[in-house]
């Protein structure tokens, strides 16, 4: 699986609802544990997420303690270091839950099983995916835009926003349905899922932005560990969530510079203007995880662990 560090702005985000006080992130010796079920009462995203990661960072420990530990040999990160355990293991746990596995139409991968499709081709495969919500069933492409989106031709054509996206993934029910994917919650490509990614773990306390090259995209963070010699290093780190991959390396250059460059071309600009959107914040904020919803994603981290675990 890939290694991901990312700076947190405090350890207090760390808490879950249903724990009085964060896991030990001290690396295990001991067999993969075995991760256990929790309930969860209705919370906002955030608020959830953060509940879900305390309860499930033990087996992420158990599984890649020995990932984590060369890693820290090989960048004279200190290993009994807390806050880096905390980077490490938490920020793995978030890249499971978005991830794909690759850039084709139904791909799911991760914890969530979010479908990439693609976008802007002819012809269009979201032109085929139907809308559940409602009387009846409809086509996106029959379906008007909602506010906010009025430059778009219909439901299908939108650029899927990080609020969108993320109050989509957490719906009671499935809102789509594509002929060739079956029924599924949210979904995108790589902006959109790299968008919403970003915004989330900037809203967390993190640093991220999203970053293209051609016509791929993915986020990067800028990240501090504490060395072994007790200094601190910079580090960036490349998190794809289309391909499920992730590398880094210490950073060099001035961070002013890094923090003010969004890219160079409009459309780079306009995905990190959602990424650290204030008003996306709030709505992300105001999204509420029922116990229904909550009780499948917690299922569906125990199912994807419980195979790692056994394979």
């Amino acid at each position: 699986m890939p290694k991901i560090i990312l700076l947190l702005s405090g350890l207090a985000i760390f808490l879950g609802c249903s724990q009085g006080q964060s896991p030990s992130l001290a690396p295990s010796e001991n067999a993969k544990a075995t991760p256990a079920k929790h309930t969860y009462p209705a919370l906002p995203l955030p608020d959830f997420l953060e509940a879900l990661l305390t309860n499930h960072l033990p087996t992420v420990k158990s599984i890649e303690n020995q990932a984590f530990t060369k890693y820290c040999e090989a960048n004279q990160v200190a290993t009994d270091d807390s806050l880096n355990q905390s980077h490490y293991f938490r920020i793995q746990f978030l890249h499971d839950l978005f991830t794909s596995t690759g850039a084709y139409d139904c791909n799911m991968g991760g914890i969530l099983k979010l479908p990439y499709f693609w976008h802007w081709t002819k012809p269009n495969p979201r032109h085929e995916i139907e809308y559940l919500t409602g009387k009846s069933q409809k086509k996106l492409t029959e379906i008007k835009p909602p506010s906010g989106f009025q430059r778009y031709k219909s439901l299908a054509d939108i650029d899927r926003t990080p609020s969108l996206y993320l109050s989509d993934m957490v719906t009671e029910s499935p809102k789509y349905r594509h002929p060739d994917c079956g029924d599924f919650y949210s979904f995108g490509w790589c902006s959109e899922r790299e968008m919403a990614f970003s915004a989330l773990l900037n809203l967390m306390g993190f640093e991220s932005k999203v970053v293209v090259r051609g016509n791929h995209s993915w986020s990067e963070v800028m990240v501090e560990m504490n060395t072994a010699g007790g200094s601190k290093k910079w580090f960036t780190a490349k998190v794809d969530n289309t391909f499920d991959a992730v590398e880094f390396a210490e950073f060099d250059g001035a961070l002013e510079v890094w923090r003010k460059d969004f890219g160079t071309t409009k459309t780079d600009r306009w995905y990190n203007e959602k990424a650290s959107s204030k008003m996306e914040y709030e709505l992300i904020k105001a999204i509420i995880i029922t116990p229904q919803v909550s009780g499948r994603i917690e299922g569906s981290a125990i199912d994807f662990y419980e195979k790692l675990i056994e394979n």
